[in-house]
């Protein structure tokens, strides 16, 4: 398994991180009957966390079709690594 698709491994797991920081961060108990009703009350460091863990659900499928077709079509393996490392490092 090459970097890039480590990569890609990690990009599916980071907005599972950011959920949990923004339920974690968030200042009114979360109701699971209605879950999300809290994120109209987040603020600061939680708001954030949500906007960066709705961010990494649009910008994921763009990126791991990008790695795939740059190793099928391929693309210099270090290259493409290192692009997926930076978009890694992005987040």
């Amino acid at each position: 398994m090459t970097f890039a698709y480590v990569c890609i491994v990690i990009a599916l797991i980071l907005p599972m991180i950011w959920a949990g920081i923004a339920k974690k961060e968030s200042k009114i108990p979360i109701n699971n009957n209605a879950p999300r009703d809290h994120i109209r009350h987040l603020q600061g460091r939680a708001k954030n966390a949500y906007g960066v863990e709705q961010n990494s659900y649009e910008s994921f499928p763009p990126f791991a079709i990008a790695v795939i077709v740059a190793h099928l079509t391929g693309g210099t393996q270090l290259t493409i690594d290192i692009l997926a490392g930076l978009y890694i490092a992005s987040r």
